[in-house]
C-alpha cells in the first residue's frame, strides 16, 4: 500500500463528514432563499481521481494541495436563482476564493459555465463534531440545469476548450452553445413574465369579487384564485396543473363560472370534510377542495376526475356519492324542521 493510499483512507472519514456538513448547512439555507432547486449533490474524490489529476498537474502533496477533494454541486432552474444561492452560501461557510465563470469572458472556458467557490467550514464552527474538519477545503459550484447539461454533455465528449474541438466540428459546436446560452436566457425571461403574469392575477382577483371577474381559468390565474380562496390551505403545483385539464374536460373556462359552483357546494363540501378528515392536516389542499366540492354537485366533473377507474369501480364511487348527499339532505332537513318548530313556539 503506498503511502498516498495510506494517508487517503485515515482521512476518507473526515472528507465524508466534512461533505455531510456542507449539505446539511446547505439544505437549511436554500430552503430559506424560498429558491426552487433541481439537484443538490456531493461527492468526494476517489484515490484514482486524485493519482490521475495530481500526474497531470504535478502536484506532489495532492491531498494537502487540492482543494476539490469534496466537492458539492448546486443545480437551480434559473439565471436569477446563481445571485441569491451565491449569497446563501456566503453566509454558511468560510469562502476563500470564487471564480464566476457563467459572466466570464475567457474563451478558453467555452462550454463550462458555472460559478465556482473555494470555501471551508465557519470559524464559529467549533468542538469535537468540527475539529478533524477544521480548515478543510470544498469545491462548490452553482449552475442552471441547461449548463449543467451541458457541461455534462461536452465532458462526454471530451470538449472542455474551444481547441479541443475538430475544426470541422466547431460551427455546430458554437451553434449548439449559442442555442443553450439562449435558451437560459429565455427560460429567466419567461420565468419573470410568469411571476408578474400571477401578481397581476393576484391583484386582480383581489380587488373584487371573482364572481363579477370573467376570467379564464389557466394555471397564474387559478393558481391566484385558489390562494385568496383558501388561503388557510396548502396548494401543490402538479395537481394545479392535473385540475386545470379536469376543469377544460368538463367545460369549465372562466373563473366566475368556478367560483358560482364552488359556493353551490361549500355547504356539502364543508360537512364531506368534517366525515373524511385526512390523516395528517384534516384538510384538503386546494386542488383537492375543487375536486371533491365540483364533484358532489356535478356528475359529469366526478366521472373525469375518476375516468381511469374501471366502470364497476366508478359506480362504486358514484354510489357513496349518492349515499352521502342522501345523509347530508336528510340531516338538512331535520335541521329545517326543527328550525320551524323552535319559530313556531315563540
Amino acid at each position: 500500500m503506498s503511502e498516498l493510499q495510506t494517508e487517503y483512507e485515515i482521512k476518507r472519514p473526515a472528507f465524508d463528514q466534512l461533505k455531510g456538513e456542507i449539505i446539511f448547512a446547505l439544505e437549511d439555507a436554500i430552503k430559506k432563499t424560498g429558491v426552487d432547486i433541481h439537484t443538490l449533490s456531493s461527492r468526494v474524490k476517489t484515490l484514482e481521481s486524485i493519482q490521475s489529476k495530481a500526474r497531470r498537474f504535478e502536484i506532489k502533496a495532492p491531498l494537502q494541495e487540492l482543494n476539490d477533494i469534496v466537492g458539492v454541486r448546486v443545480v437551480c432552474l434559473f439565471l436569477s436563482d446563481v445571485p441569491r444561492l451565491l449569497e446563501a452560501a456566503r453566509k454558511c461557510f468560510k469562502i476563500i476564493s470564487e471564480d464566476d465563470k457563467i459572466n466570464s469572458e475567457n474563451v478558453e472556458l467555452f462550454g463550462y459555465m458555472s460559478l465556482h467557490m473555494i470555501g471551508t467550514m465557519p470559524d464559529e464552527h467549533k468542538g469535537p463534531r468540527y475539529d478533524h474538519i477544521k480548515g478543510m477545503k470544498f469545491e462548490l459550484q452553482i449552475r442552471t440545469i441547461l449548463m449543467d447539461a451541458w457541461a455534462n454533455v461536452s465532458h462526454h465528449l471530451a470538449y472542455k476548450k474551444e481547441l479541443d474541438v475538430p475544426r470541422d466540428l466547431r460551427r455546430d459546436f458554437h451553434a449548439l452553445s449559442g442555442l443553450f446560452y439562449v435558451a437560459d436566457q429565455h427560460f429567466e425571461i419567461f420565468f419573470r413574465s410568469s411571476q408578474s403574469s400571477q401578481r397581476e392575477m393576484a391583484n386582480l382577483l383581489g380587488a373584487a369579487d371573482p364572481a363579477a371577474n370573467r376570467i379564464e381559468i389557466n394555471a397564474d390565474t387559478l393558481r391566484a384564485y385558489l390562494a385568496k380562496k383558501f388561503p388557510d390551505r396548502e396548494g401543490h403545483a402538479g395537481s394545479l396543473s392535473v385540475l386545470i385539464g379536469e376543469l377544460a374536460q368538463a367545460g369549465y373556462r372562466w373563473i366566475n363560472d368556478l367560483d358560482a359552483k364552488l359556493s353551490e357546494a361549500w355547504d356539502i363540501f364543508v360537512e364531506y370534510e368534517k366525515q373524511n378528515r385526512l390523516p395528517e392536516s384534516g384538510m384538503f389542499i386546494r386542488e383537492g377542495v375543487v375536486r371533491v366540492a365540483l364533484g358532489l354537485v356535478d356528475d359529469n366533473f366526478e366521472r373525469i376526475v375518476h375516468k381511469n377507474l374501471s366502470e364497476k369501480y366508478m359506480e362504486q364511487v358514484l354510489e357513496e356519492r349518492r349515499s352521502f348527499l342522501e345523509k347530508y339532505n336528510r340531516a338538512k332537513g331535520k335541521k329545517r324542521v326543527r328550525h320551524k318548530s323552535s319559530k313556531a313556539k315563540k
